[in-house]
C-alpha cells in the first residue's frame, strides 16, 4: 500500500501425483504489516485422460507369433480378434483384429485403443516343374514337381488336378495344375503330361 513493498513467497506442498497440495505464502519481515494466515489454498492434481492409437501392420506367415504393441503406458493388455473369436497367438496367417485396453491408474483415467488390423499373409511357395513327358506303358501318370522343402510345407499340403478329372494314361496330351491347399502357404504351377 503507498510506496511499501511486501515481499511475498508463495509455494504448495510437493508431489506431481494425482492429490491435493496446500498452497502457503510467507512474507518478508516489515514494519507496517504482520504475517496473517500461511495457508491459503489447495492445489489439486486430477486425473489426466489417457488414449492409444494403434497402426495396422502385416508381415508373412514365418512359423513366429506377430503382435501389434505400443509404449503408451505400463499396464496395457491387448485383445486379438480371427473371425470374430478372441486368440491367444497369432501364428497362422489371417487377418486379426487388434484392441488395446489400458484399466488406468493412480494418474490416468483408462481408455480403449481404436481397432487395428495385423494381417498375416501366405507365404508363397515357388513350384518348379519337372519333366513331364513320358513313353506309354499303360500306367498312370503324374505331374513332376519340385519345391523348397525348407519352407516348412507339408508334401501333403501340395496336391494337383487333372483338366476334366482324365488320369493321363493313355498318349496325348493332359493339362494340371499342381497348387498348394494350406492355410499358410499359397503357390501354384499348370502343365502339360505329355504320354
Amino acid at each position: 500500500l503507498g510506496d511499501d513493498t511486501v515481499d511475498v513467497s508463495v509455494w504448495r506442498a510437493e508431489g506431481s501425483d494425482v492429490g491435493e497440495y496446500e498452497i502457503s505464502y510467507e512474507l518478508s519481515a516489515h514494519d507496517n504489516y504482520t504475517l496473517g494466515s500461511s495457508t491459503v489454498g489447495v492445489y489439486t492434481i486430477v486425473k489426466a485422460n489417457s488414449s492409444i492409437q494403434l497402426n495396422d501392420d502385416e508381415c508373412v506367415y514365418d512359423g513366429l507369433p506377430h503382435y501389434i504393441t505400443t509404449n503408451a503406458f505400463d499396464g496395457i493388455t491387448y485383445v486379438y480378434k480371427l473371425n470374430g473369436f478372441v486368440v491367444d497367438e497369432m501364428v497362422n496367417a489371417g487377418e486379426y483384429s487388434v484392441q488395446a485396453v489400458f484399466a488406468g491408474n493412480n494418474n490416468y483415467n483408462g481408455c480403449k485403443s481404436n481397432v487395428a488390423k495385423l494381417t498375416i499373409h501366405k507365404q508363397s511357395v515357388h513350384i518348379t516343374l519337372g519333366n513331364n513327358e513320358f513313353v506309354y506303358d499303360g500306367e498312370a501318370k503324374f505331374p513332376v514337381y519340385y519345391y523348397d522343402k525348407n519352407t516348412g510345407i507339408l508334401e501333403s499340403s501340395i496336391v494337383y488336378e487333372f483338366e476334366n478329372n482324365i488320369t493321363p494314361t493313355d498318349e496325348g496330351e493332359y493339362n494340371f495344375r499342381v497348387y498348394i491347399h494350406d492355410d499358410n502357404f499359397e503357390g501354384s504351377a499348370s502343365g502339360v503330361i505329355k504320354i
